[in-house]
């Protein structure tokens, strides 16, 4: 006779669940009803979350990190769930996702730049007196020079 393994893994109830991921429960609930969390169990009326289940949520939650949106990530898991057949369409939206991701990290490096120019200017102003923006050639070129890195407004 064949055993069912979900019986035999440790299964979660939602308030561990919710622990263990960082999700609050009725986040979870939102991405079961969602359709983006499959496969949860009952028992006795109660949701059970099982081991591949909380992979579902870790993988669920690189995404959301990555900024994926929620269309995309339903998307994903719809695709995920019909098999090896979908791999094609899966790296695709991988791929493009990636290059999504790819310029938000550029867009934020930009940003970081200025952000330590400023606290620089600022800084060597509460030193020196108010660094004039007449030059702001000269100023950029004190910059890199004292920090050794490479700015450019």
């Amino acid at each position: 006779m064949k055993t069912d393994i979900r019986q035999a893994e440790r299964l979660y109830s939602i308030t561990e669940a919710a622990k263990i991921t960082g999700f609050t429960a009725e986040t979870l609930r939102f991405y079961e009803r969602e359709g983006i969390l499959s496969g949860v169990l009952r028992q006795d009326g109660r949701r059970r979350f099982s081991e591949a289940n909380l992979r579902e949520i870790q993988i669920l939650t690189y995404m959301k990190k990555t900024g994926m949106s929620l269309k995309e990530i339903k998307q994903y898991f719809a695709l995920f769930r019909q098999g090896e057949r979908t791999f094609a369409k899966r790296l695709a939206l991988l791929r493009e996702h990636e290059k999504e991701v790819q310029r938000q990290m550029r867009e934020l490096e930009r940003s970081a730049a200025h952000l330590a120019f400023k606290i620089w200017y600022y800084e060597t102003s509460l030193k020196e007196g108010a660094l004039s923006f007449d030059d702001r050639e000269a100023l950029i070129a004190r910059y890199c020079r004292e920090t050794g890195r490479i700015y450019s407004m």
